[in-house]
């Protein structure tokens, strides 16, 4: 786990990061006045409008199953019949004390 601090942002025009995905489980972003956070989708960044005192939580590139490694289905598809469900316990008249 990796835990970062970013300090406010100053009235530099150009403050805050390139684009980029964040590679970590989770991203929480404290908003304020100033704004700059976009999100992406379809290919589109999209702005985030800033409501100061709010939490942003992001589901990043590891929560996200698409992103380093494939979907179940991918990894089990013909590997083979499913395990049986029976089980037999010997002895039967086992008696637990």
């Amino acid at each position: 786990m990796v835990a970062l601090r970013y300090f406010p942002a100053t009235n530099s025009y150009n403050n805050g990061l390139t684009q980029h995905e964040d590679g970590n489980c989770f991203s929480f972003v404290f908003q304020d006045d100033a704004g700059g956070l976009q999100v992406r989708k379809d290919g589109e960044w999209i702005p985030v409008i800033p409501t100061k005192g709010t939490l942003v939580v992001n589901l990043c590139d590891v929560i996200q199953g698409d992103k380093w490694v494939e979907p179940l289905p991918h990894f089990t598809k013909d590997m083979g019949k499913s395990p049986s469900n029976t089980r037999l316990i010997l002895p039967l008249d086992l008696k637990i004390k």
